[in-house]
C-alpha cells in the first residue's frame, strides 16, 4: 500500500537538507500560518477580541492590526453603535476587580531539590535568589498583570508573555492573542498545541537590526512590503514566527521559523529542543475545549449590552419627553400667540379652567430596575464581591480584623482555582525565563549575572552558582512577604504578632514609625543571618577558618552550630567539615562560660570576714 502523501503545509517534518530547504521550510510555515489565519473560526476569534477592547473601554477607535479580523480589519469602524456604548460598564467594574483581587500580590518563585544533597540545597537557595533577580530585570509583574488582562478582556481569553534572548540578555514582552494562531485540531482535548505561531507588524529598522546579518537577508527585509494602521507612515513590516515541539524525546521534528511573507526570505531556521513553547499563555477560566480561554468579558457580554441598550433606551426617551406639553381647554378661548415663557406674562381666556402642564413618563421603574439587577447578576455571575468594587463591606466600617479577614475569605472562594492558576503562571514564567538564560550561557560555567531585590538593597547572584538541571528541583510561589504593608493592615497584623508574643510593643512602635516591618525585622535577624553564612561556609567550603569573638551572640551560635552539625550529617558532608563546626561550637562553649564567670560576684576566701552588710534604708 502507497504511503499517506505528504502535506504542503506540514513545514516541522524531519526531512534531510536535500528534500526541505531552510527557504523552503520557512515558506510552508508562513503558508500554514495564513491558512490557518483565514479561518471561520479565527476570524471571529479576533474580531470579537476588537469587540471585547471596545466595550471595555467604550473606545471607538481601535487600531490594530490589518488581520485582525474581517468585519474590523476591513472596514471604517469608528463610531459606536448604541450597544458598544457602555457609559454604565458595569463589565469593566467587575474585571477591575478582579484584577485587583488576585494581581495585587506580588510572588516569588520557591525551588525544592528533589532528594538533593547539600551542594543542590546551596544552589536552590541561590537560584531563587536569581529568579528573584531576572523577574525584576525584566519587569515580570507589571507584564503579568497586563496579561491578566488581557485574559480577562479578549474574547481568546489568554494573555500572553513570550521570553527570548536579546544582546546576551533574557528579556520579555506582551504578547496579544489576536497575534497568534492554533490549528482548531491541535491541543483541541489537552489544550497543548504542538505548533504555534505569531504575526506582528515590527519596524523595518528592528527587524534590520535583529536579523539582517546577510546579504540576502538584508535584500529580503528591505525589499519586503510595509503595512500600516489607520494610513499611518510607519515603516513596519509583517514577521512570521513559528515553533514546534518535537512529538516525542527521539524525534527530531522540532524547528523554531522567522520568516517573511516572500519566498526566500527565511530569517531564522533552527532546531527547537525545548519541551514548552518560549511564550507563556494565561487564562482566567479554561475553555472546554482548545487552548483558548474562556475571558470574563465574555462570559459578561451578553448582560453589558443590554444594560447599554437599556441605557440608550432611557436616555432616547428622555429626550424625546424632554420637551414641556401644556393642556388647555378649548372652551377657554385662549390664543396661543399670548402664551410665551417670559417673566410677568399675562395669559387672558374666557373659560373656567386654567392651563396645565402635562409631564409623560420617560421610561417605567421596570427598566430602571433592570439596569441595575442585570449590573449586580454580572457581580454574581462572575464570582466576584460587587461590595469589593465599591470600598464597601457588609461588617461596617468598625469590623475587627479578624471579621474583615474572614468574610475576605469567603468572598474568594469562588477566585481560588483562578489564583492557583495565577500562580501557575508564575511558575511557567520563570521555567521560560532561566530556560533562555540557560540557552544564552550554554555550558553553564560562563557568567550571568543579575541583581536580586533583597531587603538591604541589591546583590549580584550569578547563574553559575545557581544552575541546577530542572529534573533536580520542583518549582512553587510564596508570596514576596507576608507582612502588609497598608498602615491599617500592618496595624491588625501587629496586633496579632505582640498578642502571640512574636514582636514587643516597642517593636511594634517602631514599625509604625516608617512603615517597614519587614526593614526593621531584617536588621534583627542579621547576627542569625551572620552566623548562618557562617556555617555554611565551614560546612560546605572547601576551604574556611572562622573564629567567634567578644561580640558574638554565643547562646545563639551554639544553638544553630547544633543544627547545622545535624544537617551535615545527613548531608554526608566531610568529616573534617564536621570538625571545623565542632571547633567552632565549642569556642563559643568556652568564651560563654568565660564571661558568665566574669559577671558573677567574687566569692571571699574560706575563713576570710564577710563583707560588710550595706547600711539599713532611712527611716
Amino acid at each position: 500500500m502507497a504511503g499517506a502523501e505528504v502535506s504542503s503545509y506540514d513545514w516541522w517534518r524531519d526531512a534531510s537538507p536535500k528534500d526541505l530547504h531552510d527557504a523552503e521550510r520557512a515558506s510552508m510555515a508562513v503558508k500554514a500560518q495564513k491558512l490557518i489565519n483565514d479561518l471561520p473560526q479565527e476570524s471571529y476569534r479576533r474580531d470579537r477580541d476588537l469587540f471585547n477592547i471596545r466595550l471595555y473601554e467604550c473606545n471607538p477607535v481601535i487600531s490594530l492590526y490589518s488581520f485582525a479580523g474581517q468585519y474590523y480589519g476591513n472596514s471604517n469602524t469608528l463610531a459606536l453603535p448604541p450597544a458598544e456604548q457602555s457609559i454604565n460598564n458595569k463589565a469593566k467594574s467587575a474585571i477591575d476587580t478582579f484584577s485587583s483581587q488576585v494581581a495585587s500580590t506580588e510572588q516569588r518563585a520557591r525551588f525544592k531539590v528533589i532528594d538533593g544533597n547539600y551542594r543542590q540545597r546551596r544552589r536552590a537557595r541561590e537560584l531563587q535568589n536569581f529568579a528573584d533577580g531576572l523577574a525584576d530585570e525584566i519587569g515580570l509583574q507589571a507584564l503579568k498583570r497586563r496579561a491578566l488582562l488581557d485574559a480577562a478582556i479578549l474574547e481568546s481569553g489568554v494573555g500572553c508573555i513570550q521570553f527570548f534572548e536579546r544582546d546576551g540578555r533574557c528579556v520579555a514582552g506582551r504578547v496579544l492573542a489576536t497575534e497568534l494562531a492554533i490549528d482548531p485540531l491541535d491541543g483541541l482535548i489537552d489544550g497543548q498545541p504542538r505548533a504555534l505561531y505569531r504575526r506582528r507588524p515590527v519596524p523595518r529598522a528592528v527587524v534590520m537590526a535583529d536579523y539582517g546579518d546577510t546579504d540576502a537577508k538584508r535584500k529580503a527585509i528591505e525589499e519586503a512590503n510595509a503595512v500600516s494602521a489607520g494610513g499611518a507612515p510607519a515603516d513596519h513590516i509583517e514577521v512570521f514566527e513559528s515553533w514546534s515541539l518535537k512529538s516525542g524525546p527521539k524525534a527530531n521534528d522540532g524547528w523554531h521559523v522567522i520568516a517573511l511573507e516572500t519566498m526566500g526570505s527565511d530569517l531564522v531556521v533552527e532546531k527547537y529542543e525545548k519541551p514548552r513553547h518560549p511564550i507563556v499563555f494565561y487564562a482566567v477560566e479554561k475553555r472546554f475545549t482548545t487552548a483558548w480561554g474562556h475571558s470574563l468579558m465574555t462570559q459578561a457580554r451578553g448582560l453589558q449590552l443590554r444594560i447599554n441598550l437599556n441605557s440608550y433606551r432611557i436616555d432616547r426617551a428622555q429626550k424625546l419627553f424632554h420637551a414641556g406639553h401644556i393642556y388647555v381647554d378649548k372652551t377657554a378661548k385662549m390664543s396661543k400667540t399670548s402664551m410665551s415663557n417670559e417673566i410677568g406674562t399675562v395669559w387672558e381666556g374666557n373659560g373656567p379652567n386654567p392651563p396645565q402642564q402635562i409631564t409623560f413618563q420617560a421610561a417605567t421603574k421596570e427598566i430602571y430596575d433592570q439596569v441595575e439587577k442585570d449590573g449586580e447578576r454580572i457581580f454574581e455571575n462572575l464570582g466576584i464581591n460587587i461590595g469589593a468594587a465599591h470600598g464597601t463591606t457588609a461588617l461596617g466600617a468598625n469590623a475587627p480584623a479578624e471579621a474583615l479577614r474572614e468574610e475576605k475569605t469567603k468572598g474568594d472562594q469562588r477566585n481560588s482555582v483562578r489564583q492557583q492558576d495565577w500562580e501557575q503562571f508564575h511558575v511557567d514564567c520563570i521555567k521560560a525565563g532561566l530556560g533562555v538564560v540557560a540557552d544564552i550561557v550554554g555550558d553553564g560555567k560562563s557568567s550571568y549575572k543579575v541583581s536580586a531585590p533583597g531587603k538591604r538593597g541589591l546583590s549580584q547572584v550569578d547563574w553559575k552558582d545557581a544552575a541546577l538541571d530542572e529534573k533536580n528541583y520542583q518549582l512553587s510561589v510564596k508570596p514576596a512577604s507576608v507582612i502588609p504593608t497598608e498602615p491599617a493592615a500592618l496595624i491588625a497584623h501587629g496586633k496579632e504578632m505582640v498578642a502571640a508574643g512574636v514582636w514587643t510593643q516597642r517593636e511594634f512602635a517602631g514599625y509604625l514609625q516608617d512603615l517597614d516591618a519587614d526593614g526593621r525585622t531584617n536588621r534583627q535577624m542579621a547576627q542569625q543571618r551572620n552566623l548562618e553564612k557562617t556555617y555554611e561556609r565551614l560546612l560546605y567550603d572547601k576551604a574556611a577558618a572562622a573564629q567567634p569573638d567578644e561580640f558574638t551572640n554565643y547562646q545563639m551560635a551554639i544553638e544553630l552550630g547544633s543544627e547545622y552539625l545535624a544537617q551535615g550529617e545527613e548531608d554526608e558532608v566531610p568529616e573534617k567539615h564536621l570538625d571545623r563546626v565542632r571547633r567552632y561550637v565549642k569556642r563559643c562553649k568556652d568564651f560563654d562560660a568565660k564571661t558568665k564567670a566574669a559577671a558573677q560576684p567574687a566569692q571571699p576566701a574560706q575563713g576570710a570576714p564577710a563583707p560588710p552588710a550595706a547600711p539599713p534604708p532611712p527611716q
